[in-house]
């Protein structure tokens, strides 16, 4: 977010100032939640610029056309008109496939739809990857770290690139078929019950905490370690048992989420900017924002495949020779099989 990019239609910097989220700051770890909510309010703006676009709307709030057979027909024949409408949408923004697969992603010169382009690319896989925790979907939520790997090694994240891939070897090759379905499957706790209102494992044990650092405080000056010991390994009957309590009483149930505003203005006005700038929307102009003036499609463009599998395959002899076990695996006839599982593909 460059101060200098504030003055360029389009650009990340340039919403920032439009819509006054002054919380955003150019470091992302001094603010995470603030600065996802924006790149989010912002994606959602591109996406139903595009959803205009396809339906020939110039606003969110105008009247929308449908062909006969879809207003008067069966629930079915919507049902379809939508997912063929999402499907065209997921074409015109993103990139997935295309950089993953290593298919060529052909540039154009209009730098402003590329920005535009990338920009809905990774809000795609950041909203995939959210949504899988909303569902508790642990399979799809591996696929995103699948695609994850390239994008992380093709910018230089070492860290995150080695916890993508070490997720890699423990599913397919280092841990028991029971291990690995729980180190997939089990990243999420329902609470409350429902489609859809899944939290992650490591948020519900913030909740626990703060039940804990509440009975510390209650304990006043009979605080001792027996007693929080005591406290600690029945945290879990007691939060039930405070549940149960609330439930007779007929008092409501505290959400395990924060309380949010509406961002459908915020929204509104970012569908406006990119419509009315064709941001989506390849021109025969050579367009270019001052800050990127050469902005590339393919997010990937710096990333090499042979160079990543010449780095997994030197992250799996490592690992081998931290267990001990690739001379006496590599001493016989037989290769061990776990140099040759495509763990990224």
């Amino acid at each position: 977010y460059k101060q200098s990019s504030a003055s360029d239609h389009g650009t990340l910097g340039f919403f920032r100032c439009k819509l006054n989220r002054t919380t955003v700051n150019v470091d992302v770890k001094k603010d995470v939640n603030a600065t996802l909510d924006f790149f989010l309010t912002v994606v959602k703006g591109h996406l139903l610029a595009v959803a205009c676009e396809i339906l020939g709307i110039t606003k969110l709030d105008s009247k929308v056309n449908l062909p006969p057979n879809v207003k008067h027909g069966q629930e079915s024949d919507k049902s379809q008109y939508i997912r063929n409408l999402a499907s065209q949408v997921v074409g015109r923004c993103t990139l997935i496939d295309k950089a993953i697969t290593g298919e060529v992603v052909t540039t154009t010169d209009d730098h402003k739809y590329n920005y535009a382009r990338t920009l809905c690319h990774y809000g795609a896989l950041i909203m995939e990857y959210l949504d899988t925790w909303e569902h508790a979907d642990g399979k799809r939520s591996f696929r995103c770290w699948r695609l994850f790997l390239p994008h992380f090694h093709a910018s230089g994240r070492t860290k995150y690139s080695l916890q993508a891939l070490c997720l890699q070897f423990q599913v397919k090759c280092v841990l028991s078929p029971q291990l690995a379905h729980e180190i997939m499957w089990h990243r999420y706790v329902n609470t409350r019950g429902g489609l859809g209102r899944n939290i992650p494992c490591d948020l519900y044990n913030e909740h626990v905490n703060k039940l804990i650092k509440q009975i510390i405080v209650n304990m006043g000056p009979n605080l001792t370690k027996e007693a929080l010991q005591r406290s600690a390994r029945s945290v879990s009957t007691l939060q039930r048992l405070c549940a149960q309590f609330d439930k007779t009483s007929d008092l409501p149930i505290e959400g395990g989420k924060h309380s949010t505003y509406s961002d459908a203005k915020d929204v509104s006005t970012v569908v406006s900017t990119v419509l009315s700038n064709n941001l989506l929307s390849v021109s025969d102009k050579k367009r270019q924002h001052t800050t990127f003036p050469k902005m590339n499609l393919n997010p990937l463009k710096s990333w090499s495949k042979i160079k990543c599998e010449q780095w997994i395959d030197k992250k799996k002899q490592d690992y081998l020779k931290f267990k001990g076990s690739l001379e006496e695996d590599s001493s016989g006839s037989d290769t061990p099989k776990f140099l040759h599982l495509p763990i990224w593909i």
